[in-house]
This record gives C-alpha cells, sequence and structure tokens, in this order.
C-alpha cells in the first residue's frame, strides 16, 4: 500500500521504525488497538486452533524445523 501511494518501496526496517514512533507517540490509541484483542483464548478457542493441525507422518527433529523456520544450525 505504501508503495503505491508513494510511487517508491520503502523498506521493512523504516516501516518498523516509523510504526514504533507512531506507537510511541500514540500510546493511547496502541492500547485500545491490543486491549480490543482477545487474548488468552478460551480453552474452547484454544480447542479449535490445534484441532486445525494435522500428522503427515513424516518425523521432523527441532533442529530440522530451526534451519527451515530461521535458516539456523544448531546453535548450542
Amino acid at each position: 500500500m505504501l508503495t503505491l501511494k508513494l510511487g517508491r518501496k520503502i523498506p521493512q526496517h523504516e516501516i518498523l521504525d516509523a510504526l514504533i514512533k507512531l506507537g510511541t507517540s500514540n500510546i493511547d490509541d496502541l492500547i485500545k488497538y491490543f486491549s480490543k484483542l482477545k487474548f488468552p483464548l478460551s480453552s474452547s478457542e484454544m480447542s479449535k486452533v490445534l484441532s486445525l493441525s494435522s500428522d503427515w507422518g513424516v518425523k521432523t527433529s527441532e533442529k530440522e524445523i530451526d534451519k527451515v523456520v530461521y535458516d539456523v544450525e544448531d546453535q548450542i
């Protein structure tokens, strides 16, 4: 949306920096936004979320998941 409106690409780190500054200067709006979100989930809502997962029958280690998700090797 920013790229379309401004006609140029804004780097993600600049967007994040601006969001932090805006959040700091508009803390009341930020608090209102997050207080609308419903956390923690109720047990029935949590059950719904957990029911969405399925077993694909593939054994995967934590190291493999870290490699795929975070592109890191074992850092111990």
